[in-house]
């Protein structure tokens, strides 16, 4: 299988076999890793949609919201990025109005609580001494001493930071027009006063870079009734899609950096509307799917830090929600007008609550994960006991779930571990141990397939059956397998799209190494030639001649001629270009710049490849039996193909060619 079969199976949707204990009457599980093609983010929270199996929406820590609407098979790539970096001053939301300021209001004095200075006179060198002239070609100087300016981390940063959070206080003066049509051109005028030139470099696209930063997506939750409806809790405020995750627009800012800061979003059950939003300051509830929130007032509530949400419906229809908090969790039926605090330790990190389940048919029953193990009521928080004993005392429980067919069943998960109990928690036994470099992060049950369990992971995000997936059989895995080895393996892929891009690091550091290298050759001056002289007569004194009994020791020669050969060699050293070579300076910058590119192209080609493989697999082996499913898969093979081949510069020419002409054997039968 080649280089197939060195990456895992689990890409083309082949299973591993899992020996362990008990789960939903199974003592094995079949695991599925959903996350290879991804790209190389940290995985934070899923989320199923209700009203269809195949939509999930899967969130990082690094802005970027996955999202899918055939179970996996392809994924969709969004991110959620706000205006500003630390470079360029605070983070705001982007529904936040900035404020245009020029650029001499900010440079070179400091800002708010930084003080004022002169960034000239706070280097230990002189302007002009260490070569910063050539220096400032590069986007990462190293002529100054980093330690001379506090708070800067490295040589040549530049920092001004805004103390005011959401409240102002000059913060939109820090962000140095980032976001504003004039931010380039405002820019380069405060690099000129500070006669530092930009050298050619893009400074829109530069402010584009550098300009926005990603945030935490702490939850997202799937509107009831409408897959393609769903809200995300970030860091800076809640965001909302209604395309099934290909865009998001800001629906919620806040008012300071602590209401801001969204951890968790939740649907009420049945499609009214209704929407529990939980931040770092606060509850909020909205009754239009999200388009306005307004703050839960008159309880603890009103201030309280919101980490886990959870609505239900009783028997009846009537509304049960529990909202954990880091003080403890509260309980309203009435759809939040009035709050109840039902849950609360003496220990803080026995209040930290992070999830609650709850008992479908009995709302009364509810178990809580902290960090300090799990406890569980029966009577909707009268009273409250530790479940597990000593198991998980002390221990942080990310996740804790209810069967929702059976109350006595339950699973919960610790950092490396999947427990379970048939027994409302008498005892738990462990069903799945990751060993892996990951911790579990997020477990949840799937509510279209009875016996699946997710787990989240930081770099995996694994679906765990209890029985093996039904797999309609196509031509076949040895089909898919020759078919799959006559194809560049990613290695080359990578390595055809870095060459055809220019932006293999490995060339310009060679470059810029064998320039300083040849610092170390001499200056080298060569010299020689013949002296030679002719003459009537010459006398010539020999002073050994009275050795030989002659009388003289002279000799009187007439017609003389005579040549001498000389040669000289002379090598000069200048070791200064070694300790720093103007010539290397280019190859250092475009390294660092290709180095950026680099990284980025690699992950959005694997993603391609990746996701290329596993439809190749679907159409081969599985074969969708519906249309639709069948022409969105043809669709979006042939789009990833294209892709490719343009990024690597023709290698996939002859599959296109096939393509065009409809010779691709395999894809016989299928729409085209």
């Amino acid at each position: 299988m080649g280089a197939w079969g060195a990456r895992e199976m689990t890409k083309a949707a082949v299973l591993s076999i899992i020996v362990a204990g008990p789960m939903l009457s199974s003592a094995v599980w079949y695991k599925e890793n959903l996350a290879f093609g991804l790209r190389d983010a940290i995985l934070l929270k899923l989320a199923i949609a209700p009203s269809d199996p195949a939509t999930m929406y899967l969130t990082t820590t690094d802005g970027y919201v996955f999202s899918t609407h055939n179970g996996g098979l392809a994924w969709n790539e969004a991110r959620l990025i706000v205006e500003g970096e630390s470079f360029f001053g605070q983070v705001r939301s982007p529904d936040l109005k900035s404020v245009d300021i020029s650029a001499e209001d900010v440079l070179p004095g400091g800002l708010g609580e930084l003080g004022s200075f002169r960034l000239q006179d706070d280097f230990y060198f002189e302007f002009g001494t260490t070569g910063e002239e050539f220096l400032d070609t590069s986007l990462y100087p190293t002529g100054y001493d980093a330690a001379a300016v506090p708070g800067l981390d490295a040589p040549g940063d530049f920092r001004v930071y805004d103390s005011g959070g959401g409240h102002g206080s000059g913060g939109d003066a820090s962000r140095l027009g980032v976001g504003l049509s004039s931010g380039a051109p405002r820019l380069k005028s405060a690099l000129r006063e500070l006669e530092t030139p930009s050298v050619g470099m893009n400074l829109q696209q530069y402010l584009v870079e550098m300009g926005v930063e990603e945030t935490w997506v702490n939850s997202v939750a799937v509107h009831p009734r409408d897959p393609m409806t769903a809200l995300a809790a970030t860091s800076m405020g809640a965001f909302k899609t209604t395309d099934g995750g290909i865009g998001w627009i800001p629906v919620f800012g806040g008012t300071d950096k602590w209401e801001r800061d969204g951890q968790v979003v939740a649907f009420e059950p049945g499609g009214l509307g209704r929407v529990y939003l939980g931040t770092q300051s606060g509850l909020f509830v909205s009754d239009d799917s999200g388009e306005r929130f307004d703050r839960v007032t008159g309880t603890q509530l009103e201030s309280a830090y919101v980490t886990a949400i959870t609505p239900v419906m009783d028997k009846d229809g009537g509304p049960w929600v529990y909202v954990g908090t880091t003080d403890g969790a509260f309980l309203s039926r009435d759809r939040g007008e009035s709050w109840k605090w039902v849950y609360y330790e003496t220990l803080p990190e026995a209040n930290f609550v992070s999830s609650i389940a709850v008992d479908s048919a009995d709302p009364g029953h509810v178990l809580v994960s902290t960090l300090d193990g799990i406890f569980a009521t029966f009577d909707a928080g009268q009273s409250w006991d530790r479940t597990g004993g000593l198991l998980f005392t002390n221990e942080f429980v990310p996740t804790v779930l209810l069967d929702p067919d059976d109350g006595a069943h339950a699973v919960a998960c610790t950092e490396h571990q999947v427990w379970e109990t048939r027994d409302r928690g008498a005892t738990w036994e462990t069903i799945y141990i990751d060993d892996g470099d990951w911790k579990i992060a997020w477990m949840l049950t799937d509510p279209h397939e009875v016996g699946t369990l997710w787990v989240v992971a930081a770099g995996e995000l694994l679906r765990l059956r209890s029985s093996p997936p039904a797999l309609r059989r196509g031509q076949g895995e040895e089909e898919f397998r020759r078919v799959l080895t006559a194809e560049p393996s990613e290695s080359e892929v990578l390595d055809a799209v870095f060459s055809t891009l220019n932006v293999s690091p490995g060339k310009y550091s060679e470059y810029a190494g064998r320039a300083t290298a040849a610092s170390l050759l001499p200056d080298v001056r060569a010299v020689g030639g013949v002296l030679s002289a002719r003459s009537d007569a010459a006398m010539t004194f020999v002073p050994w001649l009275k050795a030989y009994s002659l009388a003289s020791d002279h000799v009187f020669v007439r017609g003389n001629d005579f040549q001498v050969p000389y040669f000289g060699l002379m090598a000069w050293w200048d070791f200064s270009n070694f300790v720093f070579n103007v010539d290397s300076l280019s190859f250092g910058r475009a390294y660092w710049e290709a180095l950026d590119v680099m990284y980025s192209v690699k992950y959005e080609t694997a993603r391609y490849y990746d996701e290329r493989v596993r439809l190749m697999h679907a159409l081969m082996v599985e074969r969708p039996d519906k249309l639709e499913e069948a022409l969105d898969q043809v669709l979006r093979y042939r789009e990833l193909t294209e892709h490719l081949n343009a990024l690597t510069g023709g290698m996939y020419e002859q599959q296109v060619r096939q393509l065009d002409e409809g010779g691709v054997e395999w894809l016989q039968g299928y729409p085209l």
